[in-house]
């Protein structure tokens, strides 16, 4: 299990060393056409920095139907300061943040596998017994047009980042 991880990170530092030069081999003044994907939770979306919660409210002053908006906060959106956003910005990659607050590695795999339904706790959160849900009002086509964006933007990507767990 040690080696594994450990290679694992010696691949990922590896293929850091390495981007920079790419970028710089080109000049560095045009924009890359590396598309870049972030998969994650809050922590990825920009918990907690300026720009997180629209108009900067403060979330514990929010009213619940504001706060059940926010959970999605961070979908295809991107706040400054965040990893992804200074990622992107520095080696100039094409970001598609699909980072949603409070995701659980069951709503990813629910969302990048067609064959996989979650537990129950995944079906309440993706449509609630009142046809609503925090996953299903991240997309205007519901959950099956975020299934589909999700697939695709990360059937294209060149760049994948995930940051998930801790919810």
């Amino acid at each position: 299990m040690k080696k594994r991880l450990m290679a694992l990170l010696l691949a990922i530092a590896m293929l850091l060393s390495v981007t920079p030069v790419a970028v710089f081999a080109t000049g560095g003044a045009e924009k890359n056409t590396i598309s870049y994907v972030s998969l994650g939770a809050s922590q990825t979306n920009g918990y907690a920095l300026r720009g997180y919660v629209q108009g900067d409210m403060d979330k514990a002053a929010l009213d619940q139907s504001i706060k059940d908006k926010a959970n999605v906060l961070g979908y295809l959106s991107e706040t400054p300061g965040s990893y992804p956003v200074l990622i992107a910005d520095h080696f100039r990659y094409d970001l598609n943040q699909l980072a949603i607050s409070s995701m659980r590695v069951e709503e990813l795999r629910v969302l990048l596998d067609n064959n996989y339904y979650g537990d129950s706790y995944t079906g309440w959160r993706f449509i609630k017994p009142n046809g609503t849900g925090w996953f299903n009002i991240a997309h205007p086509a519901g959950v099956d047009g975020l299934r589909q964006q999700y697939q695709e933007y990360v059937a294209n990507a060149d760049l994948i980042t995930v940051d998930i767990g801790a919810n």
